[in-house]
């Protein structure tokens, strides 16, 4: 079951594309890089509400 859970983590993570614009002064350089921080931040919200 952990395993199974794992791997779906992983997946959703390696889903979102996160390429970043060399030429952007922002962090993240790119709306898809902080994409993945929301799904991120959402994920460890269930651990600490």
């Amino acid at each position: 079951m952990f395993k199974q859970k794992l791997l779906e983590r992983l997946l959703r993570y390696i889903s979102i594309d996160t390429q970043s614009d060399p030429n952007s002064a922002t962090f993240p350089s790119t709306a898809k890089q902080f994409d993945l921080l929301v799904a991120r931040a959402d994920e460890l919200k269930k651990f600490w509400p």
